[in-house]
Protein backbone atom coordinates (compact mmCIF):
# COMPACT_ATOMS: atom_id res chain seq x y z
CA UNK A 1 0.00 0.00 0.00
CA UNK A 2 1.39 3.43 -1.14
CA UNK A 3 2.00 5.86 1.85
CA UNK A 4 -0.16 8.76 1.47
CA UNK A 5 1.31 11.96 0.77
CA UNK A 6 1.95 13.60 3.91
CA UNK A 7 1.12 16.89 2.66
CA UNK A 8 -2.46 15.80 1.80
CA UNK A 9 -2.72 14.70 5.15
CA UNK A 10 -1.96 18.03 6.71
CA UNK A 11 -4.80 19.53 4.78
CA UNK A 12 -7.00 17.27 5.22
CA UNK A 13 -6.44 17.74 8.73
CA UNK A 14 -7.82 21.22 8.88
CA UNK A 15 -9.76 21.42 5.37
CA UNK A 16 -11.35 17.94 4.94
CA UNK A 17 -13.37 18.59 2.54
CA UNK A 18 -10.91 19.70 0.10
CA UNK A 19 -8.90 16.00 0.21
CA UNK A 20 -9.11 15.05 -3.19
CA UNK A 21 -9.35 18.57 -5.17
CA UNK A 22 -6.61 19.90 -3.53
CA UNK A 23 -3.99 22.15 -5.64
CA UNK A 24 -0.06 21.78 -4.70
CA UNK A 25 -0.75 25.21 -3.95
CA UNK A 26 -3.06 24.37 -1.29
CA UNK A 27 -1.05 22.21 -0.28
CA UNK A 28 1.97 24.46 0.44
CA UNK A 29 -0.84 26.66 2.48
CA UNK A 30 -1.61 23.92 4.44
CA UNK A 31 1.94 23.39 5.03
CA UNK A 32 2.70 26.62 5.86
CA UNK A 33 -0.62 27.25 7.86
CA UNK A 34 0.23 24.29 10.31
CA UNK A 35 4.06 25.49 11.33
CA UNK A 36 2.12 29.19 11.73
CA UNK A 37 -0.41 27.85 14.21
CA UNK A 38 2.94 26.64 16.47
CA UNK A 39 4.78 29.47 15.73
CA UNK A 40 1.34 31.73 17.13
CA UNK A 41 1.26 29.52 20.14
CA UNK A 42 2.47 31.78 22.72
CA UNK A 43 2.47 30.05 25.80
CA UNK A 44 4.06 26.29 24.11
CA UNK A 45 5.18 24.09 26.50
CA UNK A 46 7.33 21.43 26.63
CA UNK A 47 4.56 19.21 26.52
CA UNK A 48 2.97 20.43 23.50
CA UNK A 49 5.76 19.33 21.10
CA UNK A 50 4.42 15.41 21.25
CA UNK A 51 1.32 16.85 20.43
CA UNK A 52 2.83 18.94 17.63
CA UNK A 53 5.42 16.50 16.18
CA UNK A 54 2.61 13.40 15.95
CA UNK A 55 0.08 15.19 14.62
CA UNK A 56 2.20 15.99 11.38
CA UNK A 57 4.18 12.97 11.62
CA UNK A 58 1.24 10.08 12.82
CA UNK A 59 -0.09 9.37 9.81
CA UNK A 60 3.23 8.75 7.35
CA UNK A 61 5.08 5.47 9.22
CA UNK A 62 7.55 7.84 10.91
CA UNK A 63 9.62 5.79 13.38
CA UNK A 64 7.90 7.16 16.42
CA UNK A 65 8.85 6.51 19.77
CA UNK A 66 7.00 7.12 23.23
CA UNK A 67 8.27 10.81 24.55
CA UNK A 68 5.17 10.82 27.53
CA UNK A 69 8.21 8.94 30.01
CA UNK A 70 8.78 11.13 32.84
CA UNK A 71 12.13 12.35 32.77
CA UNK A 72 14.46 10.68 35.28
CA UNK A 73 17.60 12.46 36.53
CA UNK A 74 20.84 10.06 37.88
CA UNK A 75 21.83 10.95 41.61
CA UNK A 76 24.49 12.62 42.19
CA UNK A 77 27.66 9.92 42.83
CA UNK A 78 30.89 9.78 44.58
CA UNK A 79 33.97 11.20 43.01
CA UNK A 80 36.38 8.63 43.13
CA UNK A 81 40.20 8.81 44.11
CA UNK A 82 39.93 11.02 46.56
CA UNK A 83 37.30 10.01 48.98
CA UNK A 84 34.99 12.78 48.46
CA UNK A 85 31.09 12.47 48.98
CA UNK A 86 27.85 14.74 48.73
CA UNK A 87 27.63 13.97 52.51
CA UNK A 88 31.06 15.63 52.94
CA UNK A 89 31.15 19.05 54.72
CA UNK A 90 30.16 22.20 52.71
CA UNK A 91 32.64 24.60 52.05
CA UNK A 92 32.38 27.43 49.87
CA UNK A 93 35.09 30.85 49.58
CA UNK A 94 35.75 33.89 47.46
CA UNK A 95 38.76 33.04 45.22
CA UNK A 96 40.06 35.32 42.41
CA UNK A 97 38.62 35.15 39.18
CA UNK A 98 42.51 34.34 37.74
CA UNK A 99 41.91 30.90 39.50
CA UNK A 100 38.53 30.41 37.62
CA UNK A 101 39.94 31.01 34.29
CA UNK A 102 43.07 29.70 34.82
CA UNK A 103 41.62 26.50 35.28
CA UNK A 104 39.13 26.68 32.37
CA UNK A 105 41.66 27.57 30.01
CA UNK A 106 43.23 23.95 30.70
CA UNK A 107 40.43 23.02 28.11
CA UNK A 108 38.84 26.07 26.94
CA UNK A 109 41.75 27.91 25.55
CA UNK A 110 42.23 31.85 26.92
CA UNK A 111 41.16 33.97 24.33
CA UNK A 112 38.09 35.14 26.37
CA UNK A 113 40.33 36.44 29.69
CA UNK A 114 40.39 39.36 28.99
CA UNK A 115 36.37 40.08 27.73
CA UNK A 116 35.86 38.51 31.01
CA UNK A 117 37.88 40.52 33.67
CA UNK A 118 36.84 43.60 31.70
CA UNK A 119 33.28 42.77 32.36
CA UNK A 120 34.10 42.62 35.88
CA UNK A 121 32.71 45.48 38.19
CA UNK A 122 35.51 45.36 40.31
CA UNK A 123 39.85 45.47 39.40
CA UNK A 124 40.48 42.69 41.71
CA UNK A 125 37.36 40.68 40.62
CA UNK A 126 36.60 37.45 43.19
CA UNK A 127 34.08 34.44 41.97
CA UNK A 128 32.13 32.64 44.32
CA UNK A 129 33.43 28.77 44.80
CA UNK A 130 31.11 25.89 46.02
CA UNK A 131 34.23 23.96 46.80
CA UNK A 132 32.48 20.79 48.48
CA UNK A 133 29.00 19.76 49.23
CA UNK A 134 25.74 19.38 47.57
CA UNK A 135 23.91 22.82 48.03
CA UNK A 136 20.47 24.32 47.00
CA UNK A 137 20.13 27.53 46.19
CA UNK A 138 18.87 28.57 49.83
CA UNK A 139 21.93 26.35 50.96
CA UNK A 140 24.42 28.63 49.05
CA UNK A 141 22.92 32.32 50.38
CA UNK A 142 22.38 30.95 54.24
CA UNK A 143 26.36 29.75 53.71
CA UNK A 144 27.27 32.87 52.01
CA UNK A 145 25.63 35.31 53.92
CA UNK A 146 26.97 33.58 57.07
CA UNK A 147 30.44 33.34 55.79
CA UNK A 148 31.69 35.69 54.02
CA UNK A 149 29.12 38.58 54.38
CA UNK A 150 24.91 39.30 52.81
CA UNK A 151 25.22 41.05 49.31
CA UNK A 152 26.79 37.78 47.45
CA UNK A 153 23.43 36.12 46.72
CA UNK A 154 20.06 37.80 47.29
CA UNK A 155 16.58 36.51 47.45
CA UNK A 156 13.13 38.87 46.86
CA UNK A 157 10.14 36.75 47.21
CA UNK A 158 11.02 33.67 45.12
CA UNK A 159 13.93 34.59 42.71
CA UNK A 160 17.32 34.88 43.65
CA UNK A 161 20.23 37.20 42.23
CA UNK A 162 24.05 36.07 41.92
CA UNK A 163 25.70 39.25 42.29
CA UNK A 164 29.11 37.31 41.77
CA UNK A 165 30.51 34.55 39.06
CA UNK A 166 29.55 31.36 40.68
CA UNK A 167 32.57 28.45 40.39
CA UNK A 168 31.57 24.51 40.93
CA UNK A 169 34.34 22.51 41.93
CA UNK A 170 34.74 19.37 41.34
CA UNK A 171 34.11 17.97 44.78
CA UNK A 172 31.16 20.46 44.82
CA UNK A 173 27.13 20.46 43.65
CA UNK A 174 25.04 23.21 43.38
CA UNK A 175 21.03 21.94 42.84
CA UNK A 176 18.12 24.27 41.55
CA UNK A 177 14.74 22.74 41.86
CA UNK A 178 11.05 23.58 41.33
CA UNK A 179 10.38 26.92 42.09
CA UNK A 180 13.65 28.18 42.01
CA UNK A 181 14.81 31.35 40.05
CA UNK A 182 18.14 32.46 39.92
CA UNK A 183 19.26 35.91 38.00
CA UNK A 184 22.58 36.25 37.04
CA UNK A 185 23.52 39.67 37.08
CA UNK A 186 24.67 40.88 34.35
CA UNK A 187 25.93 44.89 35.24
CA UNK A 188 28.80 43.06 37.60
CA UNK A 189 29.76 39.99 34.93
CA UNK A 190 28.09 36.96 36.74
CA UNK A 191 28.32 33.65 35.24
CA UNK A 192 28.34 30.03 36.36
CA UNK A 193 31.45 27.62 35.14
CA UNK A 194 30.97 23.89 36.69
CA UNK A 195 33.41 21.56 36.87
CA UNK A 196 31.36 19.72 39.26
CA UNK A 197 27.69 18.81 39.35
CA UNK A 198 25.10 21.04 38.28
CA UNK A 199 21.44 19.46 38.69
CA UNK A 200 18.33 21.82 37.58
CA UNK A 201 15.34 20.14 38.29
CA UNK A 202 12.50 22.82 37.19
CA UNK A 203 13.24 26.52 38.61
CA UNK A 204 15.01 29.00 36.01
CA UNK A 205 18.20 30.54 35.47
CA UNK A 206 18.31 34.01 33.49
CA UNK A 207 20.06 37.27 32.96
CA UNK A 208 18.40 39.52 35.06
CA UNK A 209 19.39 42.38 32.01
CA UNK A 210 20.94 44.73 33.43
CA UNK A 211 23.64 46.80 30.93
CA UNK A 212 27.43 46.04 32.29
CA UNK A 213 28.56 49.51 32.00
CA UNK A 214 32.29 48.18 31.83
CA UNK A 215 31.76 46.01 28.82
CA UNK A 216 28.52 46.17 26.83
CA UNK A 217 27.95 43.33 24.52
CA UNK A 218 28.56 40.98 27.84
CA UNK A 219 26.16 38.31 28.93
CA UNK A 220 25.96 35.70 31.39
CA UNK A 221 26.22 32.19 30.24
CA UNK A 222 26.70 28.61 32.03
CA UNK A 223 29.36 26.50 31.05
CA UNK A 224 30.58 23.00 32.38
CA UNK A 225 34.01 21.84 31.23
CA UNK A 226 37.13 19.61 33.07
CA UNK A 227 35.24 16.72 35.03
CA UNK A 228 31.72 18.92 35.26
CA UNK A 229 28.62 17.66 34.24
CA UNK A 230 24.95 19.49 34.24
CA UNK A 231 21.78 17.76 33.79
CA UNK A 232 18.94 19.93 33.00
CA UNK A 233 15.17 18.90 33.19
CA UNK A 234 11.74 20.84 33.29
CA UNK A 235 13.78 23.98 33.59
CA UNK A 236 13.54 27.94 31.76
CA UNK A 237 16.91 28.76 30.50
CA UNK A 238 16.82 32.54 28.90
CA UNK A 239 18.64 35.74 28.11
CA UNK A 240 22.18 33.87 27.90
CA UNK A 241 25.46 33.65 26.34
CA UNK A 242 28.49 35.81 25.55
CA UNK A 243 29.07 36.21 21.49
CA UNK A 244 32.07 35.88 20.20
CA UNK A 245 33.99 33.47 22.21
CA UNK A 246 32.91 30.07 21.77
CA UNK A 247 32.25 28.49 24.80
CA UNK A 248 30.55 31.14 26.28
CA UNK A 249 27.68 31.62 23.54
CA UNK A 250 25.19 30.45 25.88
CA UNK A 251 25.32 26.83 27.63
CA UNK A 252 28.10 25.06 26.69
CA UNK A 253 29.56 21.54 27.24
CA UNK A 254 33.38 20.55 26.87
CA UNK A 255 34.74 17.59 27.36
CA UNK A 256 38.04 15.63 26.40
CA UNK A 257 39.69 12.47 27.04
CA UNK A 258 41.63 14.03 29.79
CA UNK A 259 38.88 15.02 31.91
CA UNK A 260 36.49 12.13 31.67
CA UNK A 261 33.00 13.71 33.27
CA UNK A 262 31.72 12.78 36.69
CA UNK A 263 28.45 11.87 35.54
CA UNK A 264 26.22 12.24 32.37
CA UNK A 265 24.87 15.52 30.82
CA UNK A 266 21.88 16.29 29.15
CA UNK A 267 18.64 18.78 28.57
CA UNK A 268 15.27 17.79 28.43
CA UNK A 269 11.16 19.08 28.78
CA UNK A 270 13.21 22.47 28.69
CA UNK A 271 12.68 25.88 27.29
CA UNK A 272 15.62 27.61 26.40
CA UNK A 273 14.84 31.62 25.20
CA UNK A 274 17.26 33.97 23.88
CA UNK A 275 20.02 31.96 24.78
CA UNK A 276 22.91 32.65 22.34
CA UNK A 277 23.35 28.70 21.34
CA UNK A 278 23.67 25.11 23.10
CA UNK A 279 27.20 23.98 22.40
CA UNK A 280 28.52 20.83 22.71
CA UNK A 281 32.48 20.82 22.26
CA UNK A 282 34.13 16.92 22.19
CA UNK A 283 31.41 15.10 24.14
CA UNK A 284 30.90 11.49 24.24
CA UNK A 285 27.34 11.50 24.31
CA UNK A 286 24.56 13.42 25.11
CA UNK A 287 21.29 13.86 25.08
CA UNK A 288 19.19 16.95 24.10
CA UNK A 289 15.20 15.96 24.27
CA UNK A 290 12.13 17.43 24.49
CA UNK A 291 12.99 20.82 24.41
CA UNK A 292 11.62 24.18 23.11
CA UNK A 293 14.65 26.49 22.10
CA UNK A 294 13.41 29.70 20.49
CA UNK A 295 14.74 33.23 19.53
CA UNK A 296 18.68 31.91 19.72
CA UNK A 297 21.15 34.44 19.23
CA UNK A 298 23.46 32.22 16.95
CA UNK A 299 23.01 28.16 16.17
CA UNK A 300 20.00 27.04 18.10
CA UNK A 301 22.50 23.71 18.67
CA UNK A 302 26.47 23.35 17.96
CA UNK A 303 28.25 20.17 18.21
CA UNK A 304 31.69 19.93 17.36
CA UNK A 305 34.06 16.93 17.57
CA UNK A 306 31.83 14.99 19.63
CA UNK A 307 30.23 11.39 19.05
CA UNK A 308 26.69 9.69 20.26
CA UNK A 309 25.00 12.25 20.68
CA UNK A 310 20.80 12.19 20.40
CA UNK A 311 18.63 15.01 19.16
CA UNK A 312 15.54 14.44 19.30
CA UNK A 313 11.62 15.93 19.70
CA UNK A 314 12.69 19.24 20.21
CA UNK A 315 11.56 22.67 18.23
CA UNK A 316 14.00 25.17 16.99
CA UNK A 317 12.51 28.41 16.13
CA UNK A 318 13.46 31.63 14.87
CA UNK A 319 16.92 30.90 15.24
CA UNK A 320 19.79 33.55 14.46
CA UNK A 321 21.62 31.34 12.42
CA UNK A 322 21.55 27.48 11.82
CA UNK A 323 18.68 25.40 13.70
CA UNK A 324 21.09 22.84 14.12
CA UNK A 325 24.75 22.83 13.34
CA UNK A 326 26.94 19.66 13.49
CA UNK A 327 30.26 20.16 12.02
CA UNK A 328 34.33 19.73 13.50
CA UNK A 329 34.47 15.43 12.83
CA UNK A 330 31.41 14.80 14.65
CA UNK A 331 30.11 10.97 14.30
CA UNK A 332 27.19 8.98 15.30
CA UNK A 333 24.64 11.95 15.72
CA UNK A 334 20.77 11.08 15.52
CA UNK A 335 18.33 13.69 15.09
CA UNK A 336 15.19 12.56 15.13
CA UNK A 337 11.66 13.77 15.22
CA UNK A 338 12.21 17.68 15.40
CA UNK A 339 10.74 20.84 14.10
CA UNK A 340 13.53 23.01 12.73
CA UNK A 341 11.65 26.11 11.76
CA UNK A 342 12.10 29.97 10.26
CA UNK A 343 16.27 29.94 11.16
CA UNK A 344 17.89 32.83 9.60
CA UNK A 345 20.31 30.06 8.01
CA UNK A 346 19.68 26.53 6.92
CA UNK A 347 17.53 24.66 8.95
CA UNK A 348 19.98 21.56 9.74
CA UNK A 349 23.85 21.97 8.52
CA UNK A 350 26.30 19.64 8.72
CA UNK A 351 29.82 19.59 7.49
CA UNK A 352 33.81 19.51 8.52
CA UNK A 353 34.21 15.52 8.07
CA UNK A 354 31.05 14.60 9.98
CA UNK A 355 29.88 11.25 9.61
CA UNK A 356 27.40 8.24 10.84
CA UNK A 357 24.73 10.48 10.95
CA UNK A 358 20.80 9.63 10.72
CA UNK A 359 18.21 12.41 10.16
CA UNK A 360 14.80 10.95 10.23
CA UNK A 361 11.60 11.69 10.81
CA UNK A 362 11.92 15.83 11.15
CA UNK A 363 9.92 19.11 9.82
CA UNK A 364 12.44 21.01 8.27
CA UNK A 365 10.47 24.32 7.19
CA UNK A 366 10.81 28.01 5.88
CA UNK A 367 14.27 28.60 7.00
CA UNK A 368 15.83 30.99 5.48
CA UNK A 369 18.49 29.36 3.43
CA UNK A 370 18.59 25.47 2.74
CA UNK A 371 16.38 23.00 4.81
CA UNK A 372 19.30 20.07 5.27
CA UNK A 373 22.78 21.20 4.09
CA UNK A 374 25.42 19.21 3.83
CA UNK A 375 29.13 19.93 3.02
CA UNK A 376 32.02 17.71 3.35
CA UNK A 377 30.28 14.30 5.41
CA UNK A 378 30.11 10.98 5.02
CA UNK A 379 27.68 8.33 5.52
CA UNK A 380 23.95 10.11 5.93
CA UNK A 381 21.18 8.63 5.97
CA UNK A 382 18.17 11.44 5.83
CA UNK A 383 14.59 9.29 6.13
CA UNK A 384 11.29 10.45 6.06
CA UNK A 385 11.31 13.99 6.62
CA UNK A 386 9.42 16.73 5.50
CA UNK A 387 11.14 19.59 3.76
CA UNK A 388 9.21 22.56 3.13
CA UNK A 389 8.72 26.12 2.06
CA UNK A 390 12.50 26.68 2.33
CA UNK A 391 13.87 29.78 0.83
CA UNK A 392 16.88 28.29 -0.95
CA UNK A 393 17.52 24.24 -1.50
CA UNK A 394 15.68 21.61 0.10
CA UNK A 395 18.23 19.60 0.37
CA UNK A 396 21.98 20.80 -0.44
CA UNK A 397 25.11 18.19 -0.63
CA UNK A 398 28.21 19.02 -1.66
CA UNK A 399 31.59 17.67 -1.39
CA UNK A 400 30.24 14.35 0.34
CA UNK A 401 30.17 10.71 0.07
CA UNK A 402 27.51 7.59 0.85
CA UNK A 403 24.66 9.30 0.80
CA UNK A 404 21.34 8.09 1.53
CA UNK A 405 17.99 10.26 0.86
CA UNK A 406 14.94 8.12 1.55
CA UNK A 407 11.37 8.83 1.89
CA UNK A 408 11.44 11.82 2.33
CA UNK A 409 8.80 14.33 1.22
CA UNK A 410 10.44 17.60 -0.78
CA UNK A 411 8.23 20.14 -1.44
CA UNK A 412 7.92 24.17 -2.49
CA UNK A 413 11.39 24.74 -2.19
CA UNK A 414 14.03 26.55 -4.76
CA UNK A 415 15.17 23.57 -5.36
CA UNK A 416 14.17 20.24 -4.03
CA UNK A 417 17.62 18.59 -3.87
CA UNK A 418 20.82 20.10 -5.03
CA UNK A 419 24.22 18.06 -5.65
CA UNK A 420 27.88 19.19 -5.74
CA UNK A 421 30.73 18.07 -6.38
CA UNK A 422 29.72 14.27 -5.51
CA UNK A 423 32.94 12.42 -4.28
CA UNK A 424 32.81 8.71 -5.51
CA UNK A 425 33.50 6.94 -2.86
CA UNK A 426 31.01 5.34 -1.56
CA UNK A 427 26.58 4.95 -3.64
CA UNK A 428 24.39 7.91 -3.58
CA UNK A 429 21.12 7.24 -3.17
CA UNK A 430 17.54 8.78 -3.65
CA UNK A 431 15.11 6.44 -3.00
CA UNK A 432 11.21 6.71 -2.74
CA UNK A 433 11.33 10.07 -2.12
CA UNK A 434 8.61 12.38 -2.92
CA UNK A 435 8.90 15.93 -4.85
CA UNK A 436 6.05 18.95 -4.94
CA UNK A 437 6.20 21.98 -6.97
CA UNK A 438 10.18 22.79 -6.04
CA UNK A 439 11.51 25.08 -8.61
CA UNK A 440 13.38 22.04 -9.73
CA UNK A 441 13.56 18.71 -8.40
CA UNK A 442 16.94 17.77 -8.60
CA UNK A 443 20.13 19.94 -9.89
CA UNK A 444 23.51 19.45 -9.98
CA UNK A 445 26.91 19.97 -10.75
CA UNK A 446 29.93 17.56 -11.20
CA UNK A 447 27.24 15.34 -9.99
CA UNK A 448 28.39 11.47 -11.18
CA UNK A 449 26.97 7.82 -10.15
CA UNK A 450 23.87 8.65 -8.32
CA UNK A 451 20.83 6.54 -8.40
CA UNK A 452 17.08 6.99 -8.59
CA UNK A 453 15.13 4.59 -7.25
CA UNK A 454 11.03 4.61 -6.92
CA UNK A 455 11.04 8.33 -6.29
CA UNK A 456 7.72 10.31 -7.11
CA UNK A 457 7.80 13.54 -9.92
CA UNK A 458 4.14 13.49 -10.36
CA UNK A 459 3.63 16.45 -8.77
CA UNK A 460 7.18 18.39 -9.41
CA UNK A 461 6.89 21.08 -11.44
CA UNK A 462 8.31 23.39 -13.77
CA UNK A 463 11.34 21.66 -14.02
CA UNK A 464 12.03 18.00 -12.80
CA UNK A 465 16.17 17.93 -13.30
CA UNK A 466 18.41 20.95 -13.70
CA UNK A 467 22.45 22.22 -13.62
CA UNK A 468 24.33 19.49 -15.46
CA UNK A 469 21.53 16.91 -14.63
CA UNK A 470 19.34 18.54 -16.92
CA UNK A 471 21.11 16.88 -19.65
CA UNK A 472 19.40 13.73 -18.67
CA UNK A 473 15.71 14.77 -18.25
CA UNK A 474 14.58 13.53 -21.50
CA UNK A 475 16.06 9.98 -20.91
CA UNK A 476 14.88 10.46 -16.91
CA UNK A 477 11.29 10.97 -18.59
CA UNK A 478 10.74 8.46 -20.90
CA UNK A 479 11.49 6.03 -17.60
CA UNK A 480 9.18 7.26 -15.59
CA UNK A 481 6.67 7.07 -18.66
CA UNK A 482 7.84 3.43 -18.82
CA UNK A 483 7.30 3.62 -15.01
CA UNK A 484 10.74 2.47 -15.02
CA UNK A 485 11.44 1.89 -11.38
CA UNK A 486 15.61 2.87 -12.04
CA UNK A 487 17.27 5.23 -13.14
CA UNK A 488 20.92 5.66 -12.83
CA UNK A 489 23.03 9.14 -13.61
CA UNK A 490 26.30 7.03 -15.26
CA UNK A 491 29.29 7.55 -13.95
CA UNK A 492 32.44 9.51 -15.08
CA UNK A 493 35.47 11.10 -14.72
CA UNK A 494 35.12 14.23 -12.76
CA UNK A 495 38.05 17.06 -11.86
CA UNK A 496 36.79 18.56 -8.66
CA UNK A 497 40.02 18.67 -6.99
CA UNK A 498 38.67 16.85 -3.95
CA UNK A 499 40.10 13.40 -3.05
CA UNK A 500 39.45 10.62 0.14
CA UNK A 501 42.46 12.63 1.71
CA UNK A 502 40.31 16.10 2.02
CA UNK A 503 37.77 13.99 4.45
CA UNK A 504 39.57 12.62 7.55
CA UNK A 505 40.83 9.26 7.53
CA UNK A 506 38.76 8.13 10.23
CA UNK A 507 35.59 9.59 8.18
CA UNK A 508 35.90 7.23 5.83
CA UNK A 509 36.66 4.36 8.08
CA UNK A 510 34.35 4.49 10.18
CA UNK A 511 31.27 5.03 6.88
CA UNK A 512 32.55 2.06 4.94
CA UNK A 513 32.61 -0.28 7.96
CA UNK A 514 28.93 0.74 8.15
CA UNK A 515 27.85 0.19 5.02
CA UNK A 516 29.70 -3.21 4.57
CA UNK A 517 27.66 -4.69 8.20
Amino acid sequence: MIKRNISMFLLTLFVPEMAHSASVWEVQNSINDKIQNVIDTKDMTPSDISIYLNRLTETVAFRTTDISKENTIAAPIAIENNEATWSQEPDIELVPLELVLSNLSIQMGANFHVSLRLAQKDPGARVLIIRSGNLSLEELKTLADERLGEGIITKEDDAYTAHLPLFIWQTGGLQITEGDNLFLDQSVGAFIANSGALIIRGGSIASNNKPNNKLNEFKPFITTALMGYTQIANAKLSDLGFEGYRALKGVSFSSSAFFAPLGASFIKSSELDQVGSVELNGMAGFEFSQNIVKNSVNNGMEVRQSSNINISHNVFLDSGNHGIKISDGSFQIGISQNAVLKSNGNGIFMSDGSNVIDVSSNVIAQNKRTGLGVQRVACLDAAKNLIASNSGNGISIEQSFAIDLLENEIVTNKVGTKISDRLDLGEFTLSSNKFIANGVGVTGSRATGISFVENDFSLQFPRVLGGELGQYTNAFLDALDAQETNFEIPKHQIETGLTEINLPVLAIDRCMERKVM
